[in-house]
């Protein structure tokens, strides 16, 4: 039985812990924090797994702070559909992330209607998970329909959406090797609310394509206003961004209301979305900070060859499931730094293109210009940051389907 001690990941380790078939103790569970133990998201993940498992069983010590896990089979409830009410403490994708990893190695397909909250700025929305993370599960091979349908958008507090979700079964997981980003083609999203003015969402699509149109022209941003009935009791609204590049990664970005902030930056929201993927763009590698653990993921799982992919800036949450995965599968990462010769000549291009373009402009005054340009094109260089990429690499494990008899 492998021994956790405070570990707060407590999802990645039921995780892998079902697909290993490795019992696992969790031991002082946030003894060091109030209220210590595990928390109500937490026992509500252990529960869904419960239930799509057969013969799963945890033990939940007096005060929370222990845990022993012994998993079962995933049988994803033997295909037939079912509700599950994920409460008003974490978003929906929170289970979703993980779940859609243990259900590709069911006895059968999945078939779920989760409740609660859609969108919010503690987890990844629904619609981001689903425009970003389907084409990644696309590239490992996974073939079937893979169906994210939002019946009901859910805001804090009181959560009330409702999301289907349809997970085919895989025989296994694809090598991958996803190292180039690619030029950006195009950018959508997804502005939704309900029990607000309609302006609203209008004023932040306004806002982010005057920002973004200064790079693209294609931009389209889809406008999902509710109404009553598809829509839980608390009034929000938000946007998702994803941009698209011209080889098949996904970036995204993405914001929501929060009656904690003050007004002003709740209006502020498309502003703040769009600079967050221009962000996100210049510093992501072939996934986004978003992306990074549930591609790492799924590169241990896919069969027994080498996987690569570039990453940009590694999280913490990325370090500390690299260490779960290691602990699990024995399988180490080998980090190395991306070639940056495309960076630096496209830096290059740009420099001498703002050269040209001061030159024109002052030509009469072409002693005082010289002086001008040198301090520029240093502030320049020192303005331009390092995207400091990293391709990681490393051999899978060649999980196999073993809870179905034949394929």
């Amino acid at each position: 039985m492998l021994k956790f001690n405070n570990s707060v990941n407590i999802r990645q380790i039921i995780t892998f812990s079902t697909l290993t078939e490795r019992p696992v103790l969790l031991e002082n569970i946030r003894i060091f924090e109030q209220p210590q133990g595990v928390s109500q998201y937490e026992i509500k993940f252990m529960r869904l797994v419960e239930k799509i498992s057969n013969g799963a069983k945890f033990e939940i010590g007096t005060n929370g702070t222990t845990v022993k896990y012994y998993p079962g089979i995933i049988t994803n409830n033997e295909g037939m559909q079912f509700d599950f009410e994920c409460g008003k403490d974490r978003n929906i994708t929170y289970y979703l992330e993980y779940l859609i990893i243990l259900a590709l190695f069911g006895k059968t397909g999945l078939q779920v209607n989760l409740k609660g909250i859609t969108n919010d700025n503690i987890d990844n929305s629904i619609d981001n998970l689903q425009n970003v993370c389907i084409p990644l599960l696309k590239k490992f091979g996974v073939d079937g329909e893979i169906k994210f349908k939002v019946n009901k958008r859910g805001f804090r507090p009181e959560a009330g959406g409702e999301v289907f979700v349809q997970i085919p079964f895989v025989k296994f997981l694809r090598s991958i090797s996803f190292t180039e980003k690619g030029m950006i083609k195009r950018v959508r999203g997804v502005a939704c609310g309900g029990k607000i003015s309609p302006q609203i969402l209008n004023d932040i699509i306004s806002k982010v394509r005057e920002i973004l149109n200064d790079y693209l022209p294609d931009v389209w941003i889809y406008s999902d206003f509710c109404n009553k009935t598809k829509m839980g009791p608390s009034r929000g609204y938000g946007i998702s961004l994803f941009a698209e590049t011209n080889n098949g990664a996904y970036i995204c970005a993405e914001d929501c209301y929060d009656e904690n902030r003050e007004k002003e930056e709740n209006f502020n929201i498309g502003e703040r979305v769009a600079l967050q993927l221009l962000d996100e763009i210049l510093y992501s590698g072939a996934v986004d900070s978003f992306s990074q653990t549930f591609m790492l993921n799924l590169m241990v799982l896919a069969e027994k060859k080498l996987n690569f992919v570039k990453l940009g800036r590694v999280t913490s949450y990325t370090i500390e499931n690299i260490r779960i995965i290691r602990q699990f599968t024995g399988v180490t990462f080998k980090i190395t730094k991306a070639n940056k010769e495309k960076y630096d000549k496209l830096k290059e291009q740009l420099d001498e293109q703002k050269e040209m373009e001061e030159e024109q402009e002052q030509q009469e005054e072409e002693d005082n210009s010289d002086e001008n340009q040198q301090e520029d094109q240093q502030n320049k260089e020192e303005d331009i940051p390092d995207p400091a990429l990293m391709i990681f690499s490393c051999y899978g494990v060649g999980l196999q389907n073993m809870a179905r008899v034949t394929f």
